[in-house]
């Protein structure tokens, strides 16, 4: 079972409110390694933790980085005198009686104050500080460990900008614990629901085995599009995302048997995937093509400006360049998508 003991986790604090049946499933279905974007995500965050970037290079090297520029960012927003900070980092915290626990990336207390910090080093965006339900278990878990009044929670994803921060008054957290022990009561119930949907399901190791989730299956295989009215069509899609991330799954463990062992399953192989060239050379492709004698104007035709490539050239030289094109620059919107609005 591992550190957490069979217990909830902070981590899947979203997951525990969406799908309180989640838990129980899942400690039947044993754990598997994570792929090569979590495996750099943890090369980072033991960077981080240890304070030694040695070990890392390139874009991890660039991420670790930022992430402590943006951390020392927002200890120096916090606390007025940093030399009196104590500070727990990856220490797994646990609520009485050993009900739950979570492991924040640092943590750091003065007085009655604790910053938890959380770093994300995906480009997907993740829930704003002020709502995400990890943070708020992990809340709940350092006012019961440190003994402290108010909590700081922060997300810094480097990726998406600067660090999402937000401050739970001493009133504010009796609310945040009264939610968060709602959620864990509704987990230990003998027979707790499962409900799926896409978040809940997206990361969930139990998707393979939820009954629920084949229920939903079972239900879309029978329904007729033109005759959902909007009440089930909303239903009908909810099920839909949860039962894509199950199909996603499946793909990928078909993937990987195949990629092991070829012919691992009948009537199924990995088709190579195609090659697109390119020229990423551009100067060396332009002095090479006017060299050769082609005229610039047949050059131009054949080249394209990257507008984000251009602003990252000129914010390295501190200019605009929106300005200076705004009457160049042409907008392509995509088709409309379906999205999924509120909780």
């Amino acid at each position: 079972m591992g550190e957490r003991a069979g217990k909830p986790s902070a981590s899947d604090g979203l997951k525990n409110r969406l799908c309180p049946g989640a838990h129980q499933l899942c400690l039947t279905v044993p754990r598997i390694g994570g792929n090569k974007v979590s495996q750099a995500g943890d090369r980072i965050h033991d960077g981080l933790e240890r304070n030694d970037f040695s070990g890392l290079k390139g874009e991890e090297l660039a991420m670790a980085i930022r992430c402590r520029e943006q951390l020392n960012m927002l200890l120096g927003l916090v606390f007025s005198d940093e030399n009196e900070l104590k500070v727990y980092k990856e220490e797994r915290m646990w609520y009485r009686n050993d009900r739950f626990s979570g492991k924040p990336d640092v943590v750091f207390v003065n007085n009655n104050t604790a910053l938890i910090a959380d770093y994300k080093t995906g480009r997907i965006p993740v829930k704003d500080a002020a709502t995400n339900d990890q943070l708020q278990w992990l809340a709940v878990l350092a006012q019961h460990t440190y003994k402290v009044n108010t909590i700081i929670v922060s997300i810094i994803q480097p990726h998406c900008g600067e660090p999402s921060f937000h401050r739970f008054t001493p009133e504010q957290m009796i609310k945040v614990r009264r939610r968060v022990l709602r959620v864990l009561r509704n987990m230990e119930k003998p027979n707790a629901t499962l409900r799926p949907g896409e978040k809940q399901c997206k990361y969930c190791r139990a998707k393979p085995i939820c009954p629920a989730l084949k229920a939903s299956m079972t239900a879309l295989m029978t329904t007729q599009p033109e005759k959902l009215t909007p009440i089930k069509a909303g239903q009908i899609l909810d099920q839909a995302q949860a039962v894509k991330e199950l199909i996603k799954a499946v793909e990928e463990r078909a993937e990987a048997m195949l990629t092991e062992q070829p012919d691992a399953i009948p009537g199924w192989t990995m088709s190579p995937g195609s090659v697109r060239k390119g020229l990423p050379a551009t100067a060396a492709v332009f002095k090479r093509l006017v060299d050769a004698g082609w005229p610039i104007e047949n050059i131009m035709d054949a080249a394209t400006f990257s507008l984000s490539k251009l602003r990252q050239e000129a914010k390295k030289d501190g200019c605009e360049i929106s300005g200076l094109l705004e009457d160049l620059i042409v907008e392509n919107r995509t088709k409309n998508k379906l999205k999924k609005t509120g909780g």
